[in-house]
């Protein structure tokens, strides 16, 4: 697979070479992660008849994944680009995830979370989310008699995405792969504010979700937000072709409810899985200054909670609005809150100087959010 993939970029490279001869063709890239939008003149060698699903991918992902992208997503901790591969592309993997549906291939998606006190787990369903794992023993028996060569099996196989990525930013080592296909209907389902791993928990590193969504429109809903904290809050619209690459462990995120009348939300999300070097120095950890000391703060290693305090509300508004009313639904919602009081508390004791008129949660949080532009000029993010 690898060998035949450097012989496919070799294949593009030199038609790239041979056709500047004869001219280059105009396209427009918006690369959301690097702070701006660009226009590119290059020339476009995808093939725009799905002939070979995967072919299409590959040599998509050859045009549109560059330096720029695969550096976006070490500093930024995201990258969004657009029209990563062709319609019919698109068309194909929708169509693979219908026939999966209605073979009921697809399981609901739903929360898993572990109360403390009891030792138990308890599962909250999302409202009109199903999906499948690539891996999925299901997925090729449900399907072998409407789609022969299922895709979204090739995509669990398929190294395009990590090898382009740890091409051009050295620092990731990507390895290995795993998918989710997955729709939504329209009854306003939508993911909660969360991150998708754990560095102690399992190897992923970069989340990218490929979304499906032929004329897709902003009253349609389900557009993916980021918290890139403490930088602004990013806003993604899931229109066909669009590419979202963000941190896997450290880059916070929701779906806002989907509500289209009479349409589903397509995605396939793939992971990537391996290692991630750091050669950034984040704000001295035990530098003796007081300021210093505060903005300690805002490193990778305790960001987590802060931004759990900072964005409390939109974190249980983004709970409720996912998971229907229930005993577990408000157990987690009454977690969230306690958690985020004892997060205030621990922030007090070992910042006193800074906290010393703030009474609340609430009131911290308005203090630390005077503090964020100067934070922002001041310190490195580590997303990696």
């Amino acid at each position: 697979e690898v060998l035949g993939f450097v012989m496919r970029k070799c294949r593009v490279i030199g038609s790239r070479l041979d056709k500047r001869l004869a001219g280059y063709v105009g396209r427009s890239m918006s690369i959301l992660g690097c702070g701006y939008s660009r226009s590119c003149l290059y020339h476009s060698s995808r093939i725009e008849a799905g002939i070979d699903g995967m072919n299409d991918w590959q040599i998509g992902l050859q045009e549109v994944i560059d330096e720029n992208v695969a550096k976006s997503l070490y500093r930024n901790g995201y990258a969004v680009v657009a029209n990563a591969v062709s319609s019919d592309f698109c068309k194909l993997l929708r169509t693979e995830i219908e026939v999966l549906h209605s073979n009921e291939a697809l399981y609901p998606n739903k929360t898993h979370f572990v109360n403390t006190s009891t030792g138990t787990t308890s599962y909250l369903q999302k409202k009109s989310i199903f999906e499948t794992d690539g891996h999925n023993p299901e997925l090729l028996e449900s399907s072998k008699n409407d789609i022969p060569l299922l895709l979204i099996s090739k995509f669990e196989r398929d190294p395009s995405l990590s090898t382009l990525l740890s091409l051009y930013e050295p620092k990731f080592s990507l390895k290995r792969q795993t998918i989710k296909a997955q729709l939504t209907k329209s009854n306003g389902g939508c993911f909660p504010i969360h991150t998708d791993s754990d560095e102690l928990v399992d190897e992923r590193k970069v989340t990218a979700i490929l979304y499906l969504n032929q004329e897709w429109m902003p009253k349609d809903g389900g557009q993916l937000v980021l918290y890139p904290f403490p930088n602004d809050t990013v806003t993604i619209e899931p229109r066909e072709g669009t590419l979202a690459l963000f941190s896997s462990c450290h880059m916070l995120h929701r779906t806002l409810p989907y509500t289209a009348s009479e349409k589903t939300r397509y995605c396939i999300t793939q992971w990537l899985s391996g290692d991630v070097k750091s050669n950034a120095v984040e704000f001295d950890a035990l530098s003796s200054n007081a300021e210093d000391s505060w903005r300690r703060l805002f490193t990778k290693s305790l960001r987590g909670h802060l931004t759990k305090l900072m964005l409390c509300e939109e974190w249980i508004e983004s709970i409720i609005a996912s998971h229907n009313e229930s005993e577990d639904r408000k157990f987690v919602v009454n977690t969230l809150n306690s958690e985020v009081e004892q997060i205030f508390h621990k922030i007090k004791v070992s910042f006193p100087e800074f906290t010393h008129d703030c009474h609340s949660a609430l009131e911290l949080r308005q203090k630390i959010t005077t503090e964020i532009p100067q934070i922002r000029q001041s310190q490195t993010t580590l997303w990696f």
